[in-house]
């Protein structure tokens, strides 16, 4: 145990820095001018202010852009990004964290803005900075105009909703499609989210060219062997010394303490389901997991011990089979599109049930326990994920303070990836 946390703790910052998180791309400078090479990718929770790129990866030196350099780029995975100059409004309009009073205070700066679907005659784009989410459209060739919500408290401490960009989509059904008062009511009904907002926008384009995203969640199947290593532990016991002197027998008795070790190498299986934080990057990856076992440990002791060099032994044994519900964090610490290297660490939940048992009387076999696994892994090309795992010892079989058993894990998994892109 200590050998495995301690090379995992060498290897962790290695593999942290030795990583450079670049993905194929492109940036298209101010002049029209197009570099393609590599851009660093990251989860980008909120759009980036800036991207380093490099031509080849093993450049020593990035260059950095920003919406002031550049014009545009594109990263595998990640999406297309547009430079965008000029007003962006200021407000909250989240609830609760709202202004008294509608807010139209705005700012001019330089932003890039994410390409959420692009068609015939408009483009949707997406924003999310510290303040709030915005999104922007735009006509074919022309600058984005930013779509406006507001949401404010009134001098009655009501909240009242002022959904603008109704009226802006509106504006756009009837310049780009004329008579279609279908559309129009549709557009009425629109909530101010990019689900919404993306779907009223795709119709206006006549349904095609949708931005191609990745699904938030994937689902797992796998198997693999379980090293349960059972340690048995009882310091009630006695041990029997016979000895015969003629026809008269003489017994001598000593307390003993039993520290005995059994390991059982088992099949698992396990299937589950993994949520993206982003699904994109998949850097943080939200993992649940359902996986099935057993373990057969027996445990051999002495109990009885005559003259005559005859021992006598006993053996304590039980069946196992577990289900286990485990939910886990995962990072990805290098994160190529077809190659991955990770940790991760949860909560096991397990449930077991029991058979052939033979035990102190007494004993507590837990059919309900808690341990903590820690994974390390690769994934590759998004489809096969090879893991070792490690489990510390918890008890699961127990005699007051007199007598327990525990369960140590060590495991070799693999799992094929669905739902992937």
């Amino acid at each position: 145990m200590k050998l495995y946390y301690t090379l995992l703790f060498v290897a962790l910052p290695c593999i942290i820095f030795a990583q450079a998180n670049y993905h194929e791309g492109y940036v298209i400078k101010n002049n029209g001018d197009t570099l393609r090479g590599f851009i660093s990718r990251y989860e980008w929770e909120q759009n980036p202010r800036s991207i380093d790129f490099k031509q080849n990866q093993d450049d020593r030196n990035a260059l950095s852009f920003d919406p002031k350099t550049i014009k545009e780029f594109q990263v595998a995975g990640a999406g297309t990004y547009v430079a965008y100059s000029g007003a962006i409004s200021m407000d909250k309009n989240k609830f609760p964290d709202l202004p008294l009073g509608l807010d139209t205070n705005k700012k001019n700066g330089a932003i890039f803005l994410k390409q959420v679907t692009k068609g015939k005659y408009l483009t949707l784009f997406y924003h999310r900075d510290d303040i709030k989410t915005r999104f922007f459209i735009a006509e074919t060739n022309t600058q984005p105009v930013e779509l406006k919500y507001a949401q404010y408290y009134d001098t009655e401490s009501q909240v009242v909703v002022k959904a603008f960009y109704k009226g802006q989509l509106i504006f756009y059904i009837n310049k780009l499609m004329p008579n279609n008062e279908k559309l129009a009511r549709k557009a009425d009904d629109v909530k101010f989210d990019q689900a919404d907002l993306e779907k009223i926008v795709s119709e206006i384009n006549g349904g095609n060219n949708p931005v191609k995203k990745g699904a938030y969640f994937r689902f797992f199947v796998g198997g693999g062997l379980n090293s349960n290593k059972g340690h048995y532990r009882d310091n009630s016991k006695s041990i029997g010394h016979f000895t015969y002197e003629g026809p008269i027998r003489e017994t001598d008795v000593f307390p003993q303490t039993i520290s005995k070790y059994s390991t059982t190498v088992s099949p698992r299986v396990n299937f589950g389901i993994d949520v993206f934080s982003n699904p994109d990057v998949q850097k943080l990856i939200f993992r649940t997991e359902l996986s099935f076992s057993y373990n057969r440990p027996q445990f051999e002791y002495l109990a009885f011990s005559y003259k005559a060099d005859t021992n006598v032994y006993y053996t304590d044994s039980f069946n196992q089979y577990t289900t286990s519900i485990t939910p886990q964090i995962l990072l990805n610490l290098y994160n190529k599109d077809n190659f991955k290297i990770y940790i991760d660490g949860g909560i096991g939940l397990n449930f077991s049930a029991y058979s052939n048992t033979k035990l102190p009387a007494g004993t507590d076999l837990h059919s309900f326990w808690v341990n903590f696994p820690v994974q390390a892994g690769i994934a590759i090309n998004r489809k096969l994920e090879l893991s070792l795992s490690y489990t510390a010892p918890m008890i699961v079989a127990n005699y007051y303070n007199y007598f327990n058993v525990d369960s140590q894990i060590m495991s070799l998994g693999l799992k094929y990836l669905f739902n992937t892109h």
